[in-house]
């Protein structure tokens, strides 16, 4: 009995995408092994010029480095245009059940 991806390519589909976005729960400071075996799949070319967006998740502040020195660098050799903002989770940004954005991603009002 084989994977449910046997025969199968599970990276089809995507070239319809606006945009791409990929993710990853930080394990051991960095990006997960089933994410690295994904883009290993991959043709080096067929994320060329995509706007891709990047997102991790992690205990702290300090996982959000993966974004910057594992994921970034990663998507540089596929040459993805790799959006300048990333997104970052961590268990601290819930308060009380309800998602709080950082201050640096709240707009000031205009009057």
């Amino acid at each position: 009995m084989g994977s449910r991806y046997s025969g199968k390519r599970p990276h089809r589909g995507y070239e319809k995408a606006t945009v791409l976005v990929v993710g990853s729960p930080t394990h051991k400071v960095s990006q997960l092994g089933l994410l690295k075996d994904f883009l290993d799949l991959l043709n080096p070319t067929l994320l060329r010029g995509e706007p891709t967006t990047l997102f991790a998740t992690g205990e702290g502040e300090r996982h959000s480095l993966i974004v910057e020195y594992q994921l970034r660098p990663l998507f540089g050799f596929f040459q993805a245009f790799t959006l300048p903002t990333s997104i970052c989770a961590s268990d601290k940004d819930p308060a009380d059940g309800v998602l709080v954005p950082p201050r640096s991603f709240i707009a000031p009002s205009r009057r």
